[in-house]
């Protein structure tokens, strides 16, 4: 038997309306230890709401935070599946790694802008040699 969506899914996911504050939003996330909510209006899925999109397109605009409802802030267009569904054919996405974050350089080449040192020592340019024709006079006493 093919293992389905709802076999993965870890809990039954919490579920606000779209004219709910992001300071109730926000206070969900920090007591439920969450940091993604669905937003739905009766049966309906309307968007998708994490706490990075918090404070990247809410706080950021300033002023009062809590005249601002969680629709401004969610995702939308969202693609979406059936918890019935066969878990096969979505696998791949469920293991691609996070889009927002890159390697960080490790080792010998941690800095990538940092120039690497030299292990000789730096002949000078012929440019900055004082070219001398004629010898140089002790001045007179």
């Amino acid at each position: 038997m093919a293992e389905t969506v709802r076999d993965v899914m870890s809990a039954p996911p919490l579920i606000v309306g779209p004219q709910t504050s992001v300071v109730e939003v926000a206070r969900v996330m920090r007591d439920e230890g969450i940091g993604t909510l669905l937003i739905a209006e009766g049966e309906e899925l309307i968007g998708i709401v994490t706490d990075r999109d918090l404070a990247v397109r809410i706080i950021t605009l300033g002023g009062n935070i809590e005249d601002h409802s969680v629709i401004e802030a969610c995702s939308e267009n969202l693609i979406s599946i059936s918890p019935d569904d066969d878990i096969e054919p979505h696998a791949p996405a469920r293991h691609s790694p996070p889009a927002r974050h890159r390697e960080r350089p490790t080792g010998r080449h941690r800095h990538p802008r940092r120039p690497r040192r030299r292990t000789r020592p730096r002949l000078p340019s012929r440019r900055h040699q004082r070219r001398r024709t004629q010898p140089v006079e002790a001045p007179a006493r």
